[in-house]
């Protein structure tokens, strides 16, 4: 008995992540951070440029055209980046924990297999954030030039 125990611990053993653990647990609250962010940088966009936007037309068929631009700018920004973040929410949630024992080399192959899934589920993590900040950054950018 003892000589199978001590072949058991001589084997190779995957670790827990805890940074898999906790973004599992996290990643529901990422869409609705990304859009909150965005409407949030949007709308300050927006306030921002209104001045510039306005260009002394106050009669009504300039500020409801203005108004409308201005509502739809803001919900074409928040949905967006919220399917964003469901992708990136998903991408976080399809990342598993490696579990194993290599004990053969068809364990070496699906070991291999599992870190390519996890590490292409991070790279989406990672790309649609990304994706999420140049949004806020065309967003502001278009703000500017809303109505022009």
């Amino acid at each position: 008995m003892a000589a199978i125990d001590e072949w058991h611990e001589a084997l190779e053993e995957s670790k827990e992540s805890k940074l898999i653990h906790f973004s599992k647990r996290v990643s529901h609250f990422i869409p609705p951070l990304f859009r909150s962010i965005s409407l949030v940088i949007a709308s300050i966009a927006l306030v921002n440029y209104l001045p510039n936007l306005v260009n002394n037309k106050t009669d009504l068929v300039s500020m409801s055209t203005l108004g409308i631009y201005s509502f739809l700018f803001l919900f074409f920004t928040y949905k967006i980046t919220g399917a964003i973040g469901y992708f990136v929410e998903q991408s976080i949630d399809s990342a598993n924990e490696i579990s194993y024992i290599k004990a053969t080399k068809g364990d070496e192959k699906l070991i291999a297999d599992s870190c390519i899934e996890n590490k292409l589920a991070y790279i989406k993590a990672i790309a649609g954030t990304a994706i999420t900040c140049l949004l806020n950054f065309a967003s502001k950018y278009s703000a500017s030039h809303l109505g022009n």
